[in-house]
């Protein structure tokens, strides 16, 4: 393919089609995750263990679809979210659904949950498990996070779980969390804390396993502690 094992392409559209790629690949099980479970890291490993390491608890992963934690994530943001029942959530890069799962629970049937992935597998992958799993109020859309498939105003939350990092425009993604959420919403996301590039045998660094809200809208420029792009993912 004309490009270096470990690095990104610098044509944001290659970029786009390999992060698709790959996920597609990942979510049909022809692939493991972002860094393998024979890595021994954390990011990739989907099994009870893995998860709790990286923040979440055993009850998040009770009564879950078999299938919808892939080990992709490298924290648990929604639970800081504090979210309520009745509120409209939006998960961004949503992939088999684990994280609007566990929102879902939350806000309960009066609630709604959100999913946008760009990736079609995913997309039918989530679907499968909102289906096994009865998660009724839970919804997956194919689409990108520079141009979301969701109204103006109309979400009271946005989580993400090291997702936007895979962006190359990462400011287009920050307009379109800012013209979705409501007046007073909130989002999730990493610390503001930046990392070199790292090997694929490297677990995350620790600051992705903290998570900061944010209250009200985010400005244009974005947040710096996720401007990452980190190659291992693009293995």
């Amino acid at each position: 393919m004309g490009e270096k094992t470990g690095t990104l392409p610098s044509d944001p559209t290659r970029i786009v089609e390999k992060v698709r790629e790959r996920y597609g690949r990942i979510a049909t099980g022809e692939e493991a995750g972002c860094c393998g479970p024979a890595a021994g890291s954390t990011c990739g490993d989907p099994t009870t263990e893995a998860a709790s390491r990286i923040g979440y608890q055993d009850r998040d992963l009770e009564s879950m679809s078999e299938g919808a934690n892939l080990g992709l994530g490298c924290g648990a943001p929604v639970g800081v979210l504090n979210l309520k029942a009745g509120e409209t959530v939006l998960d961004l890069g949503s992939g088999a659904g684990f994280d609007a799962f566990l929102a879902s629970r939350q806000v309960g049937d009066t609630g709604r949950v959100i999913g946008v992935d760009m990736t079609l597998e995913m997309i039918e992958k989530a679907r499968a498990n909102a289906a096994e799993g009865g998660f009724t109020r839970v919804e997956f859309r194919q689409g990108r996070l520079e141009s979301l498939p969701v109204e103006d105003a109309s979400v009271d939350a946005v989580t993400s779980n090291c997702v936007i990092n895979l962006v190359p425009d990462k400011s287009a993604v920050f307009r379109e969390v800012a013209r979705v959420l409501r007046p007073g919403g909130r989002r999730s996301r990493p610390r503001r804390e930046r990392a070199g590039q790292r090997g694929a045998s490297e677990a995350p660094p620790a600051a992705f396993r903290s998570w900061t809200v944010h209250q009200g809208r985010p400005t244009a420029q974005g947040d710096e502690g996720l401007a990452l792009l980190l190659p291992l993912v693009l293995l």
